[in-house]
């Protein structure tokens, strides 16, 4: 179970919780109250980086936390995007997915169907 605590809860201010890849909280297994965040029975897809937002007619505050879920198998790269094309040669650039733990690396390999080429 995960429990974010926000300390600055009042009545004249909104607090918001998100997650900062833009998924929404898993509404099944999460519920806020007082601005604390809770999410129960954490699994592999709740990996990432929490906010949570509070605010009021004075200021924002901007809070992050991340949430690493360990020992869990690797995740995908993101954002993967060719850079460089050329006639015999092609220049790909990822981010790296969580690798699962702490101290596990994580290795990609490319491979090259000849037909599945898409331009």
């Amino acid at each position: 179970m995960l429990l974010i605590k926000n300390s600055l809860h009042k009545t004249s201010i909104t607090i918001e919780n998100i997650k900062v890849d833009g998924l929404p909280l898993p509404r099944q297994r999460s519920s806020e109250h007082n601005g604390e965040l809770t999410i129960e029975n954490l699994r592999q897809s709740d990996h990432g980086v929490y906010e949570c937002v509070v605010e009021n007619s004075v200021a924002t505050i901007v809070a992050r936390t991340a949430l690493l879920i360990e020992m869990t198998t690797p995740h995908a790269p993101r954002n993967i995007t060719v850079t460089n094309s050329e006639t015999f040669a092609v220049t790909i650039e990822w981010m790296p997915g969580y690798s699962g733990c702490t101290d596990c690396q994580q290795t990609y390999k490319i491979r090259y169907v000849p037909g599945h080429w898409c331009s």
